[in-house]
């Protein structure tokens, strides 16, 4: 796209779900919109609590923001699953319609999930 005048939003988005979309192309769920193909969301779990999550795009990249979890699922190999501590990252696992499941491991998990094209 050409032709776009900048613009920015900022405001507060309260969780919703486990997973809250924050940016979209579409407004999903009075997000913010972003001007690409692609999905911002915030994952908040508890202890025990575990959600599978599926990119719309070609690529995905999960990021713990706190807390600790373990990660498994059709974006990787047989059998594997990946432990994560706030700070880590996992990113280009998923192909279009594959799937991970994140389950955590403490009491306040919360995780940035970008779904990108």
């Amino acid at each position: 796209m050409q032709n776009i005048a900048p613009d920015y939003e900022q405001r507060v988005i309260e969780q919703s779900s486990q997973l809250t979309p924050l940016v979209t192309p579409d407004g999903e769920g009075d997000s913010l919109f972003i001007n690409q193909d692609a999905r911002i969301y915030r994952l908040r779990l508890t202890k025990g609590e575990a959600i599978d999550l599926s990119a719309q795009g070609n690529h995905a990249y999960l990021h713990l923001v706190s807390g600790k979890a373990e990660v498994s699922g059709n974006g990787m190999e047989v059998g594997s699953t990946v432990s994560l501590k706030q700070g880590d990252a996992l990113g280009g696992l998923l192909e279009h319609q594959q799937h991970v499941q994140v389950n955590a491991l403490s009491e306040d998990l919360e995780a940035l999930w970008f779904d990108l094209p």
